[in-house]
């Protein structure tokens, strides 16, 4: 089995070792040339996103860090182009579905065979959503439409294209609230303000915090 053509990188990220290795084995003995990345939690799936957002992530919704389907959609907000399926053991329709309306491009089960993986990831690379078979017999929501990827725009610092919720995460930023604050007041996840705030660094061209705050002053954010 071939995959399309395109950058051949991959982000493995569950919190068990065994599933990490098994999959990281599966994928460099099909595709010797590839570059696998391991990641046991959010934030260092994060960290590998940032750096490789051409890479094709496969998650776990229940590692550390993760809130849930929340986490999903955020990293689909701020990284619109990143090609992203959960890898789960769990079958359960609600999250299933979920999974998909929050905008991954696949959906596979750890108890599913090397084959499938390799199919899903064909399918992935290819620009259309993997829906592992078993899971397809009864889904009632279709796999959205995936738009072929592309690169992001780099943005002018001179006019962030921010969201709203990045504008919201930046104003208590501004005000000096710690992650775990800024998930009070917004009542969302700490690993969801992460993805938010990471996503602000890209967009402010800078490297902390501190300099998040300097350059959203400056631009009157």
């Amino acid at each position: 089995m071939q995959i399309a053509p395109g950058p051949k990188v991959f982000i493995v990220a569950d919190d068990h070792p065994l599933v990490r290795q098994g999959v990281r084995m599966v994928l460099e003995t099909e595709y010797p040339d590839i570059r696998v990345t391991e990641a046991a939690d959010l934030d260092s799936a994060l960290a590998a996103v940032v750096e490789r957002p051409e890479a094709i992530l496969l998650i776990d919704l229940d590692m550390p860090g993760m809130d849930g389907v929340e986490s999903l959609r955020a990293l689909r907000q701020n990284f619109p182009s990143l090609r992203m399926a959960v890898l789960s053991g769990s079958a359960d329709r609600t999250t299933v579905a979920n999974a998909l309306n929050a905008g991954v491009n696949g959906y596979i089960l750890k108890a599913s065979p090397p084959d499938e993986l390799l199919h899903a990831i064909s399918t992935i690379q290819g620009g259309r959503v993997y829906l592992a078979t078993v899971l397809s017999k009864f889904s009632d929501t279709p796999p959205p439409s995936v738009a072929p990827v592309t690169r992001e725009p780099e943005p002018r610092p001179e006019s962030p294209p921010l969201t709203p919720r990045q504008r919201d995460v930046i104003a208590w930023l501004m005000k000096g609230h710690s992650n775990k604050q800024i998930a009070r007041d917004l009542e969302i996840g700490e690993g969801t303000v992460k993805i938010h705030i990471a996503a602000l660094f890209r967009a402010l061209r800078v490297q902390n915090r501190t300099e998040a705050v300097m350059a959203a002053t400056c631009l009157g954010l």
